[in-house]
């Protein structure tokens, strides 16, 4: 490392120290693979966040992006609003057949306050179909 005249011999070793991992191509300490799964530790199978079970009665990852797919085609803004109403904002977002023919299978006049709501409406049944 080139001395720097702006700084005394010692702190000049002292960086040229500090530096030789990253010059020689060491690994970053905390960012090697044994760190890294000192950090994950011992989890119990289906504890981890993307499993596809479901696991104490919370939703699988399968079931978290469906519930997510299934929300992005309908506007919050319009809520509260009816089960026809989301149903015609799917069609006009474009939504896939599943999203459009679980909200029509619906009670046209039921009223949602929440996409959660709706969500819970369409039931497990076919939300099972769109995962398998």
């Amino acid at each position: 490392m080139a001395r720097n005249d702006k700084s005394s011999p010692r702190i000049d070793e002292q960086r040229e120290h500090e530096v030789q991992d990253v010059i020689k191509g060491a690994p970053v300490p905390g960012r090697d693979d044994d760190h890294l799964q000192e950090a994950i530790g011992a989890m119990e199978p289906g504890r981890r966040p993307e499993t596809a079970e479901s696991v104490d009665g919370q939703p699988s990852i399968d079931e978290r992006n469906q519930r997510a797919d299934f929300a992005r085609w309908l506007r919050p803004s319009e809520l509260p609003t009816t089960a026809a109403r989301l149903c015609e904002t799917a069609r006009e977002e474009g939504a896939p057949e599943w999203v459009v023919s679980a909200l029509d299978d619906l009670d046209p006049d039921t009223r949602f306050e929440t996409i959660g709501a709706a969500w819970e409406a369409v039931g497990r049944e076919h939300r099972a179909d769109e995962l398998t």
